[in-house]
């Protein structure tokens, strides 16, 4: 199925407001849990899946549901995405995947190709969000992969997001920032700057 209206992602970010004022007033993954289960609970089923895919600047959106039919409104909501912003950093192809249930948990899946400075990087990410007490994070990984040497490289969001710089001062991120409350577009824009990390310590190899 294909969204229509506020559930579908936007090239700009929402109210008229630039990629840094959105990522500050960005939901949270618990609070994206909650505006997701209360829109599942109204429709009258359990689970749904939303992939957003942008491969080559060409964007696409769908959402499924696993053998169910959801009724009335359709009231889901999906991370802001930024598709030129995308494209200029360097993803020739990113496919991002939510999965939803009301089983009190979601997973975020990051996939695609990111290429700066002839380095051409594979990507995927997995991140698990569990509501059942606890830390509440159900999987963290990160994994890059030169696909000239089928090298990868394993780390987690949360080690990049408590990573620094020789000064002390973070690295990918703001100084507060902390996994549990992260919101899924902080997520990608971490993920980004440590791609083109990567990109700049390998474009000599």
């Amino acid at each position: 199925m294909v969204p229509s209206g506020p559930t579908t992602p936007n090239s700009g970010a929402p109210g008229g407001i630039n990629w840094a004022e959105r990522r500050r007033v960005a939901p949270s993954t618990i609070e994206l849990w909650k505006s997701n289960v209360t829109a599942l609970q109204e429709c009258g089923v359990n689970s749904c899946q939303m992939r957003y895919a942008l491969i080559d600047g060409t964007q696409s959106f769908v959402f499924t549901f696993n053998q169910a039919v959801p009724m009335g409104r359709i009231g889901l909501t999906f991370p802001a995405t930024y598709p030129e912003n995308y494209v200029s950093e360097g993803w020739t192809k990113l496919i991002m995947t939510l999965d939803a249930s009301v089983e009190k948990e979601m997973l975020v899946h990051i996939r695609g190709h990111y290429e700066r400075d002839n380095v051409p990087l594979d990507v995927d990410v997995e991140f698990l969000r569990t509501i059942r007490g606890g830390r509440g994070v159900g999987k963290d990984t990160v994994t890059t992969t030169d696909t000239r040497s089928q090298d990868p490289e394993h780390t987690s969001l949360d080690a990049l997001i408590q990573e620094k710089n020789v000064d002390g001062n973070r690295k990918y991120c703001r100084k507060d920032d902390n996994l549990r409350d992260m919101s899924v577009e902080g997520f990608v824009a971490i993920i980004t700057r440590h791609l083109k990390d990567v990109s700049i310590r390998r474009r000599a190899r």
